[in-house]
């Protein structure tokens, strides 16, 4: 099998399904005999009639993030820092074959500041007009003026307003500018957190529309698709939220139509045109949205091989095409990206694999983009249902993904995360065994990947579930706690638990508590679909998670003042437990400072099925009735084969000039530890290396660890092999995942605990009621 992708993928996913739906679903189909109608293959041809043209910017310039095009002309912000460290504002006008016009809008000394306000806009004439924002700092304090400017097409400056005056009337406390759209009458309209202010071209304000709402917000100006400026309007409380689209009207000096948008689920307005009100990013590129609130996917960045996740700035062009910005690594600075449409009859028609997920995952889409621009034969098309999701409705995603599977819809590739049930899924059939892959592939072999992971994920010997990056969490308790073979019992810490001030698991709600409880305790054995909670070891759990609060008290509200008073705690013999996620080497610097002789183990159960467990975000599947199997894999083969990347150390000379240092690496490890053997070998061996940059003349330069303790830096040293061969060994011997109960414990455990907690029934009786409704549960599904 050859792998045809190039570039870099990772994947996470917060994928979520109903195990009812793949109960009555089941495929006995045999691989390939999922069809690909007439109506995908039109779609996806569709979709794929654009072709996307990256313009750098000229040489000695950059791109800022405003960028607006007109008559075969594109235009952005610039700003050029000097070395005395004054600033010179400047708009610059390009093409392809390169720089056209430079329009110098301001420049600030040393000692001062200044930036365009909104970034940028082009007229219909042809005319830049922007707002320049400038600050002089005395001992008084800063003097702020604002300036409008209009420059003609040739770059002279045909007109300068003062709108200080006017602006400062606005701008009251907490007040500041967010953006500002010039209208065919040369009418100047500008979003201030708090109003929307509109001005004549000579700076007289015109009319205003206040928002007096403190729960509610102003942003996002834009133009209609009939050219009718329109503002975001949001509004939220504790029991709901609304987001309206609302019309200004200029003639009536006041608000105009407004749309309902709360039940779109889009977000990042952009202009409208055409048919669509407005448009709107989506997770693989862009929709637009009608009048009526209907939305259409107007441009699948994806399936075209462009990496969405850093695309911004769009504005739709009368002659079908889409201009954007677009992060460019090799620059280290933004591109623009025009999206052009192409021929019917100049599309290459391919074959179609669907990769289902809830939604598209920023650190998947690089991957995504290049398989589908360098395969020839087949295009990986998401189908993300979260699209389907709203503000006023967070369950229509999972509704849209039940009816598609209950309709025998089930992707070829799938994301999934241990929230799902997905020993359901295999039990029923309709995941494939990736082994007999691995075999064919000469890029992946099972022999490549660490066997701990295999042993975890494996079912009667087959791969069902194939995670490409994996963590670990466990426990650090003092070695005088665990018992001869390295447990810690939930009995043994309730003894310890009052005297001298000694607390368990301090600062977790009591749902939290029986959560992890059950993660590290023998109640479930999914693969054979059966359970054991009616037994002392869950009810003695039960018990002690009615001594934790009901929520997070006022103190625990901070994650990272909790994890650092829990932290401290341990460290001073108060806490018996601490909890470790453990994703990379880098564990030992941010803990090394825990000073007791802790060891790893298990959260205290009387029935502990692993001192540690393997968890991963990075989970996926090929269904059993996947139209090709083999280029399914090649895909997963690259997700497994590109989660760490290898990047040289690189250093800029006084001039400004960036140069490489070889010989000299440093790793990204995304979500985790990789599966392959060789990428954590390399990550392990990189470990012990000291903590260096280089400076300007490419002298390394050697930095003391600290790390943030109570209200100081603690100095920290380099690891040592024994604490890396410590914790390597500690990782590779983790070879139990945790069981796919989330929709067991939200839909049944959640729900019996509850009268237990409140007093209604006590440890017996809820024992036995979720011990019968799991049975029954499992006797269902699996």
């Amino acid at each position: 099998m050859k792998n045809t992708l190039r570039k870099t993928l990772c994947l996470i996913t917060a994928v979520t399904m109903a195990s009812a739906a793949f109960a009555g679903c089941r495929s006995d189909q045999a691989q390939n005999t999922q069809s690909q109608t007439a109506a995908d293959v039109e779609e996806l041809k569709a979709s794929l009639a654009f072709e996307p043209v990256t313009v750098n910017a000229p040489e000695g310039y950059s791109i800022g993030y405003n960028v607006s095009y007109k008559d075969g002309i594109y235009y952005s912000t610039y700003t050029d820092y000097k070395d005395d460290g004054g600033i010179d504002n400047k708009i610059i006008a390009f093409d392809a074959s390169g720089l056209k016009q430079v329009y110098d809008v301001g420049s600030v000394g040393a000692e001062e500041w200044g930036s365009m306000q909104g970034g940028m806009k082009v007229d219909k004439e042809g005319n830049v007009i922007c707002i320049f924002n400038k600050a002089t700092y005395s001992d008084e304090g800063a003097e702020n003026t604002y300036t409008m400017y209009k420059f003609a097409p040739t770059g002279e400056l045909k007109e300068q307003t003062d709108l200080t005056a006017a602006f400062n009337s606005e701008m009251g406390e907490n007040a500041y500018m967010q953006g500002f759209l010039i209208d065919d009458d040369g009418n100047l309209i500008i979003n201030f957190s708090s109003a929307v202010c509109v001005f004549d071209k000579t700076g007289t304000k015109l009319f205003d529309i206040k928002n007096n709402n403190e729960n509610a917000y102003i942003s996002q100006l834009l133009f209609t698709n009939a050219g009718v400026p329109a503002y975001l309007y949001g509004e939220y409380s504790a029991q709901s939220s609304k987001s309206l689209l609302v019309e200004i009207d200029m003639a009536a000096k006041a608000k105009g139509r407004e749309y309902d948008i709360s039940d779109t689920g889009v977000y990042s307005l952009f202009s409208g045109s055409g048919d669509y009100l407005f448009y709107s990013r989506s997770d693989t590129g862009l929709v637009g949205v009608k009048p009526d609130m209907t939305k259409e996917n107007v441009l699948n960045l994806l399936n075209i091989g462009v990496d969405n996740s850093s695309t911004d700035s769009f504005s739709a062009i009368e002659d079908g095409s889409f201009v954007m910005t677009q992060w460019n690594d090799a620059a280290s600075g933004n591109a623009i990206l025009h999206v052009k449409p192409v021929a019917a009859d100049q599309v290459k028609e391919k074959k179609m694999l669907t990769l289902g997920c809830f939604n598209v995952p920023y650190y998947m889409r690089a991957g995504l983009a290049d398989f589908n621009k360098t395969n020839s034969d087949y295009v990986i098309t998401v189908n993300s249902y979260s699209e389907q999701n709203s503000v006023g409705d967070y369950d229509a995603a999972l509704t849209k993904f039940n009816n598609e599977l209950l309709a025998g819809n089930v992707p070829d590739i799938l994301i999934v995360d241990t929230g799902m049930p997905y020993d359901s899924y295999i039990s029923k059939g309709l995941l494939t065994d990736m082994y007999p892959l691995m075999d064919a592939d000469d890029q992946v072999k099972r022999e490549d990947i660490l066997p701990n992971v295999l042993r975890a994920y494996e079912n009667d010997g087959k791969m069902m579930i194939m995670p490409c990056t994996f963590y670990v969490r466990t426990c650090a308790a003092s070695a005088g706690d665990v018992d001869a073979n390295g447990y810690f019992s939930l009995s043994a810490a309730q003894s310890r638990v009052g005297s001298d001030g000694v607390t368990l698991a301090d600062g977790m709600t009591r749902e939290d508590f029986l959560q992890t409880g059950i993660f590290f305790s023998d109640f479930f054995d999914l693969k054979n679909g059966k359970c054991d909670f009616d037994n002392p070891a869950f009810k003695t759990l039960l018990e002690e998670s009615k001594n934790h609060p009901a929520e997070n008290a006022e103190e625990w509200t901070n994650d990272q003042d909790t994890a650092m008073d829990r932290e401290q705690a341990f460290m001073k013999g108060k806490e018996l437990v601490y909890g470790l996620n453990i994703m990379d080497f880098d564990f030992y610097y941010d803990k090394a400072h825990l000073t007791k002789d802790y060891v790893f183990t298990n959260f205290p159960t009387d029935a502990p099925k692993a001192k540690s467990i393997i968890l991963s975000d990075v989970l996926v599947a090929v269904s059993e009735n996947c139209r090709n199997k083999d280029v399914a894999w090649d895909f997963i083969s690259y997700v497994m084969q590109h989660m760490v990347e290898k990047h040289d150390y690189q250093y800029w000379d006084d001039e400004g000039n960036s140069h490489t240092v070889e010989g000299d690496s440093y790793y990204d490890a995304w979500n985790g530890f990789p599966v392959l053997k060789k990428d954590f070998e390399e990550l392990k061996a990189h470990a012990t290396v000291p903590n260096h940059y280089y400076d300007s003349t490419g002298k390394a330069v050697y930095e003391q660890r600290t790390v943030w303790l109570g209200d100081a830096d603690v100095k920290v040293d380099d690891l040592t092999e024994e604490e890396v061969n410590r914790l390597a060994d500690m990782i590779t011997s983790t070879d139990t995942a945790v069981p796919s109960m989330q929709d067991i414990y939200n839909t049944i455990i959640k729900d019996e605990v509850q009268s237990f907690w409140a007093g209604t029934n006590n440890a017996d009786q809820t024992a036995s009621m979720i011990q019968s409704r799991v049975s029954l549960y499992l006797s269902e599904h699996y």
